[in-house]
């Protein structure tokens, strides 16, 4: 009974960590491109769900958001401990309206201690238009 408790406690205290580690440099990006399309990277909140995800310390406070549809990972390159996965997104609407060049986009991805993380910060999140409809009001 002991050992279970303990290994539970563990799992609960310790998730990104034992997660982390496996996952591949797509699977980093696609974790993070559903937070990002719920909307995390747009208050300190939702940015702390994102922080396992990222190498990088933080980023500027977005004045700008592009809506999307939906997105897929394109590709994945790995050539020893860095990556690149591009990632194509649908895009719906965004503000200003001349963002909607910003696809596909390259994401750079870093290996350290076996743990792959997203090296540079993406250029203006990437919203689910509902999410920035409901509960930002920026709707079409």
């Amino acid at each position: 009974m002991k050992k279970r408790l303990i290994l539970v406690i563990t799992a609960l205290l310790f998730p990104t960590s034992m997660t982390m580690a496996a996952d591949t440099p797509a699977e980093v990006v696609r974790k993070f491109c559903e937070l990002d399309f719920q909307g995390a990277r747009l208050t300190s909140d939702g940015y702390e769900t994102i922080q396992p995800l990222i190498a990088y310390p933080a980023e500027p406070g977005w004045d700008i958001a592009i809506g999307i549809k939906g997105y897929e990972i394109k590709s994945e390159k790995i050539q020893g401990n860095k990556a690149e996965v591009i990632v194509e997104y649908d895009i719906d609407q965004s503000w200003p309206p001349d963002l909607n060049v910003c696809n596909p986009e390259v994401i750079e991805i870093v290996r350290s201690k076996d743990i792959w993380k997203i090296e540079k910060y993406i250029d203006y999140p990437r919203v689910s238009a509902e999410v920035l409809c409901t509960k930002f009001h920026k709707c079409k």
